[in-house]
């Protein structure tokens, strides 16, 4: 339902007014605007027509008993299957604008006819639920609580934020990814679902994360166990590419604090993005962040007393010493861990 005003003439001080009106829209070929019917539309109309502006009491236009609603300044609405939310925005309201368009992966789509509304990937969806909880966007099909218990993945920071049940959240920090927490909730009894697949497919690849199963069936080389996880992780996603640079995933202990720009700091607390001192002395940025989960670990001292602690795999460039009996005096190579310990309990001297 909507008011129809026709402007004689069209002032520019009167549209002025109406724009900033709830799904307020121009109509080019009645050269007329509707705004919709709800209680702020109502109270400015009722002013407008003490001050003269309107001919006719908006009252007078009401179904007996019609009392119109308080529209919020946007609407969730679905959106297609690549961009599963809309947000149909009510007023021209510059600051709800700015924190629409904040969300990533927002797309701004105006036909010309009133405020506009903007669509979002599925990746948006915990960004959304915040501001329907804060009442700055209206749910009223409910698409983001489909359940008692809404989960929903957070690419902002990479966490999953649970809703509906405040006690949920804390729970599922604890026991998540280690168990199955949705299936163990379900078969309880919780109302609890996914806002979207995406989350969806991102619990489950991160359950396969934790959990790493057999080697696929057919695969006919023996994989490295952060292979194994990275193959389990991409049967679980769509879209996903495993791309493995060589080099990677040579483990370290967490609590090794590792020479930073800024500082000693601990392998764990590092992240994506942080720079680190590179081989060569110069800070090199981190491009990703893999745990390797339980290993076998070895101690590896060197002749000045200090030591450290790393997988099997970790990689090591050594220069036989001149002592070694070798014709490769002097020159440098790359060996794992596993091998220069193989070579000293067979009681070969190790490379220096």
């Amino acid at each position: 339902m909507a008011f129809r005003l026709v402007l004689s003439p069209p002032l520019p001080e009167v549209i002025a007014r109406i724009k900033p009106l709830p799904y307020a829209s121009f109509d080019g070929e009645s050269a007329s605007w509707t705004v919709q019917v709800c209680a702020q539309s109502l109270s400015a109309l009722r002013q407008w027509y003490r001050e003269g502006l309107t001919d006719v009491l908006v009252d007078t236009l009401l179904a007996p008993g019609e009392v119109p609603p308080v529209v919020a300044n946007a609407v969730l609405r679905p959106g297609t299957t690549a961009r599963p939310f809309r947000v149909a925005m009510a007023t021209r309201d510059d600051q709800v604008y700015a924190r629409l368009r904040a969300i990533p992966g927002s797309s701004w789509n105006n036909s010309g006819k009133g405020p506009g509304a903007i669509s979002y990937p599925p990746q948006a969806a915990a960004a959304l639920m915040e501001l329907v909880a804060s009442g700055v966007i209206d749910d009223p099909a409910k698409l983001l609580a489909k359940s008692d218990v809404s989960i929903s993945f957070d690419a902002r920071t990479g966490a999953f934020v649970l809703r509906g049940d405040e006690r949920a959240q804390r729970s599922f920090d604890i026991h998540f990814p280690a168990h199955d927490v949705v299936r163990v909730w379900r078969k309880q009894g919780v109302d609890i679902d996914f806002t979207d697949d995406f989350s969806r497919e991102v619990y489950s690849g991160e359950l396969a994360r934790a959990n790493p199963g057999p080697p696929p069936e057919g695969m006919n080389v023996t994989l490295w166990p952060y292979q194994t996880q990275s193959v389990d992780v991409a049967l679980e996603r769509t879209g996903f590419g495993v791309f493995h640079d060589m080099g990677l995933g040579k483990a370290e202990l967490n609590g090794t604090k590792v020479i930073t720009p800024e500082g000693w700091v601990k392998i764990e607390d590092l992240k994506v993005g942080d720079k680190v001192i590179g081989s060569n002395g110069v800070a090199v940025g981190i491009t990703g962040v893999f745990s390797r989960g339980e290993m076998d670990v070895f101690r590896v001292t060197f002749n000045d007393g200090s030591s450290v602690v790393v997988g099997a795999d970790h990689l090591w460039a050594v220069r036989h010493s001149q002592n070694a009996a070798t014709p490769r005096l002097g020159e440098w190579d790359v060996k794992e861990t596993q091998e220069l310990a193989e070579q000293a309990s067979a009681g070969a001297r190790c490379p220096a």
